[in-house]
């Protein structure tokens, strides 16, 4: 993507670019997180409502740029603004981000078992919408090219991770861990479908 976007400078490559490059630092974030629980037994618990906080931010915006991006041709050709669709979903991230934060400070005021669970459903939550919200249009606006469809389907595969934890956090507090073994690889599939 870097050395396309390199050579030709468009606009879809750039928000490709910048949506791949948070996925990656959000995985760096994770593992440099989770090394230090595991390797040097670093307790992080009472950082781990911020730090998942923060990875799923780095994700949803990632999404929203990667979604805008394969969303770009559809866009130019029936002329809608691809810049106010990315920049209203950005806002709603925030939202969702400023929501989150205020539950982990403690600003809106939670019974504590509950708080880790609603931080993390509303975060699965505003990813499935966002991953499902390019194949409404695409299918809105009759482009269902294969090109397209591929997309579309690598879309409903990534939508498959927050749907298996958010049913993960509803039924089972999120302490479900063959559904969180389940949900983890289809991201991974989906970037792969992407590519």
């Amino acid at each position: 993507v870097t050395s396309e976007w390199l050579r030709t400078k468009t606009k879809d490559l750039k928000y490709l670019l910048i949506g791949f490059g948070s996925l990656a630092a959000q995985k760096l974030i994770a593992t440099l997180f989770l090394g230090q629980v595991i390797f040097a037994g670093i307790a992080t618990r009472p950082y781990q409502d911020y730090i998942s906080i923060s990875e799923n931010f780095l994700e949803i915006s990632a999404l929203i740029l990667i979604s805008s991006a394969f969303l770009y041709p559809i866009h130019k050709k029936h002329q809608i603004s691809l810049r106010s669709k990315t920049y209203i979903e950005l806002a709603c991230a925030a939202i969702v981000f400023v929501f989150a934060a205020a539950i982990a400070l403690d600003i809106v005021p939670l019974p504590l078992g509950t708080r880790r669970r609603v931080i993390l459903s509303s975060m699965e939550l505003a990813k499935f919408f966002i991953l499902w919200f390019p194949i409404f249009i695409i299918w809105k606006k009759n482009e269902l090219t294969s090109y397209n469809k591929a997309v579309a389907s690598a879309f409903v595969v990534y939508s498959i991770t927050p749907f298996l934890n958010i049913f993960n956090l509803a039924l089972y507090s999120g302490s479900n861990t063959r559904l969180a073994v389940l949900a983890h690889p289809f991201p991974f599939i989906a970037v792969a479908l992407f590519a």
